[in-house]
């Protein structure tokens, strides 16, 4: 159980790092099999807490059929709003069966319990129609998710990426009355809870009544290139005004992510984020600090139909970011499809590997793909195979998420998933395992 003792967190007695994975749509995204591949990866990489909206989060890619939280209304015109009367039990038993994973392997869950889409006139409000939650329904919904998942002692996110500062985006009557709600109704049930708020990018104002009850401050230096001191600033800030409690950057910029802001189409490399958490360590965010990465998908989230069902071969998809596709082993090229979209690849010890670069781009016909390989090509690793022209395959409305499958995993004992996050080339992607004692490794091919 976490406790709170001067400007640390403890568990059972012990100091408590608060090394935060976020994983905000893990409940409505994730199977169960890659909810505990997941866990697995980030607890031998060292986190100790996954960060994680309850609900569905309103700018992810869609959930899994019948992941909703709520009952839903479908109209006319094809939009569909919830009935927050109406919880969706089966959804709960879900993230009760996820979080008792996180259980298993003394993980600590951080959950947000009323994403600020959900309230009036927050700076996001608006992007999400039909969806805000009716003030007479917070109190039934807030107390029946923390009486059901407290054995699971969690850190309870009153808020989800909400400022209380009015401005031109946002106005904070209503966000100061919907949140008083939520804490109030919370506390009712988990007096003993660890309580914060997830506060916009950037921002350190939290209203005295809030700051007075929370258990730690939690802000973002965020995703902004223009904002990225502030992972100094706001913990210098604090201490300055005479905040004595924790204090954690939980969102500092997100490794793979495009600068938002930026003069140029430029995204945070692993150096850009490791020198925001020290900043903000080194400058009083000593509580912990919450990581973000963003590139690489699980295949079977796809859902595209194909890939997805693993009938082709089983695999990942990666999210393209430059327009060059390598070799990612020593090997020779089996094929070249005519429409240059897609590449078949033989390794000496016989892993055969589809390069599906995007989905649905045969449509295109070869267009935006430059061949640089011929049928029968010897190749080494890390030689150029094809260019793309990446802003022509987005124009065109196709996805850039790349299938990369090895085809014939029945002649292997296991083929399994090396990464997640963001990858460069050079970077183990795929491991095809013949017995204990030959492998062979696949390499991310450069796509991202």
């Amino acid at each position: 159980m976490l406790t709170v003792n001067g400007k640390y967190l403890y568990k059972d007695g012990q100091r408590f790092f608060y090394l935060a994975d976020t994983c905000w749509s893990a409940f409505t995204n994730l199977t169960l099999p890659d909810w505990k591949f997941y866990l697995d990866t980030r607890k031998a990489q060292g986190y100790t807490a996954i960060q994680i909206n309850l609900l569905r989060q309103y700018d992810s890619s869609c959930p899994i059929k019948g992941r909703e939280p709520f009952a839903i209304i479908e109209h006319d015109d094809g939009s569909y709003e919830y009935d927050f009367s109406k919880i969706n039990t089966s959804y709960f038993d879900n993230v009760e069966k996820m979080l008792e994973q996180m259980q298993e392997r003394g993980m600590v869950p951080s959950l947000v319990l009323l994403w600020g889409n959900f309230v009036p006139d927050t700076w996001m409000s608006h992007f999400v129609k039909n969806n805000t939650i009716p003030f007479e329904q917070i109190r039934p919904y807030i107390k029946y998710v923390v009486n059901r998942f407290k054995k699971f002692n969690p850190i309870w996110f009153v808020s989800g990426d909400v400022g209380f500062v009015d401005n031109e985006t946002q106005k904070s009557e209503a966000a100061i009355k919907y949140y008083r709600e939520v804490l109030e109704s919370a506390k009712e049930v988990d007096p003993e809870g660890i309580y914060t708020f997830h506060i916009n990018g950037e921002s350190y104002e939290l209203p005295d009544e809030f700051k007075k009850r929370i258990s730690f401050f939690s802000y973002q230096s965020g995703h902004a290139q223009t904002g990225q001191n502030t992972a100094f600033t706001i913990p210098q800030k604090l201490r300055a005004s005479g905040y004595e409690g924790p204090i954690v950057d939980a969102e500092i910029c997100y490794e793979g992510l495009q600068k938002m802001h930026s003069q140029y189409p430029e995204r945070y490399s692993a150096f850009e984020v490791r020198k925001s958490a020290w900043r903000a360590v080194l400058a009083g965010a000593d509580m912990g600090v919450g990581y973000g990465s963003f590139g690489l998908w699980p295949l079977k989230e796809l859902d595209d139909g194909v890939f997805s069902t693993g009938a082709v071969g089983q695999g990942v998809a990666v999210s393209l970011e430059k327009g060059e596709v390598k070799a990612p082993f020593d090997g020779t090229v089996v094929s070249v499809f005519p429409t240059k979209h897609a590449i078949t690849l033989k390794s000496k010890s016989g892993v055969e590997l589809l390069i599906h670069i995007g989905l649905d781009t045969v449509e295109l016909k070869g267009k935006g793909f430059k061949q640089l390989v011929h049928d029968g090509d010897a190749v080494r690793k890390g030689d150029l195979l094809e260019t793309v022209d990446l802003d022509l395959i987005k124009e065109a409305g196709f996805n850039l998420a790349s299938p990369v499958i090895v085809t014939n995993p029945a002649n292997f004992d296991k083929v399994a998933s090396q990464t997640q996050g963001h990858v460069q080339a050079g970077d183990q992607l795929l491991l095809a395992t013949v017995d204990q004692a030959k492998t062979e490794k696949v390499s991310s091919v450069s796509l991202a």
